[in-house]
């Protein structure tokens, strides 16, 4: 032990600081150790159900891109055959520059026996008014919350969206003019 006279001539205990150090590293090489341990590869049902829960990711992915054709081909054909979705989908893009879609799965719950996910989602669509001039608010800004059902793909193929309740991040309707709301 380390001892030190203080101000007033008293002895005193001074700690050394190698007992902290060498605690520290041993966590350390604990935790590198617990974290260099063997992958396991998902089970395809696994992998399924990531793929039914990642097609948020894959819409907000596709809405910043701007491709209508991506954001078609993960709806189903009865949601496609809706005229009005490909309508609104390509004025939101001719009107809206920077777009982007934030689409969150908050939770999720499986119908085995239907083979569908219903996921209860909230969105945030932004970008900018084609046109607005800098300073004169040319912001666009629409939230949202919706449940989505969604389709548990089979091995090689993807999930496909079949229903949206609630606010639809699909009908997003923009006027010519129009600025946030």
């Amino acid at each position: 032990m380390n001892y030190s006279k203080g101000a007033d001539g008293q002895r005193s205990k001074r700690k050394d600081p190698f007992p902290g150090i060498v605690t520290v590293l041993f966590l350390a090489v604990f935790l590198v150790l617990g974290a260099c341990s063997e992958a396991v590869e998902l089970t395809p049902e696994q992998k399924a159900l990531f793929g039914a829960w990642n097609i948020t990711k894959e819409i907000s992915r596709d809405y910043g891109k701007e491709d209508q054709p991506a954001i078609l081909s993960l709806l189903s054909p009865s949601i496609r055959a809706d005229g009005h979705v490909a309508a609104d989908l390509s004025a939101l893009f001719v009107r809206l520059d920077h777009v982007r879609l934030h689409l969150t799965a908050d939770s999720g719950v499986e119908d085995d026996r239907l083979g569908t996910m219903l996921l209860r989602s909230h969105w945030v669509l932004s970008g900018m008014v084609v046109g607005a001039k800098p300073g004169q608010g040319g912001g666009y800004l629409k939230a949202g919350e919706c449940r989505l059902l969604v389709s548990i793909p089979k091995p090689g193929q993807h999930a496909i969206l079949l229903s949206i309740t609630g606010d639809d991040f699909l009908r997003v309707q923009i006027v010519s003019g129009q600025k946030a709301g």
